[in-house]
């Protein structure tokens, strides 16, 4: 499957970009690079980790994935205020989420926006993806 096969079967079949990215045995990374040139993906360096990951606690519910070795993880609540230091971003812990931890941002370097179907539903996700293009995890928005 080359890089025009990935656009369609993303735009007209509503393949996710993990089932491209999958099938295709390549990271998403190299599929979303492919797909910037469609509305529905943009794609930011590492210089915009930070402000992206800041903009995410003004975004009330969101939605966090985390994927490990095809286990999931979800955790649904309004993404945690952080700061950086020592090399990570630092997650507080507030209120009833639960959700904190630390962000390894040397090592995350590109955040993809996507706006896709998934399970017969839009959604648009903020994807954190580490330097060997694999996604570290995924929060869904809005």
């Amino acid at each position: 499957m080359n890089a025009i096969d990935w656009m369609y079967t993303f735009e007209k079949d509503n393949k996710t970009i993990r089932e491209i990215s999958r099938n295709a045995n390549v990271t998403e990374l190299e599929v979303l690079r492919t797909l910037i040139t469609s509305d529905q993906v943009a794609l930011y360096g590492k210089d915009e980790i930070l402000p992206l990951l800041n903009e995410l606690s003004e975004m009330g519910t969101t939605l966090v994935i985390v994927e490990n070795q095809g286990s999931i993880f979800e955790i649904k609540c309004q993404f945690p205020k952080g700061q950086e230091g020592y090399g990570y971003y630092n997650l507080k812990i507030e209120g009833d989420c639960g959700l904190g931890g630390h962000v390894d941002i040397n090592h995350i370097n590109h955040v993809a926006v996507t706006s896709e179907i998934f399970f017969n539903k839009p959604s648009k996700a903020w994807w954190f993806i580490h330097e060997s293009g694999r996604v570290v995890f995924k929060v869904y928005v809005g």
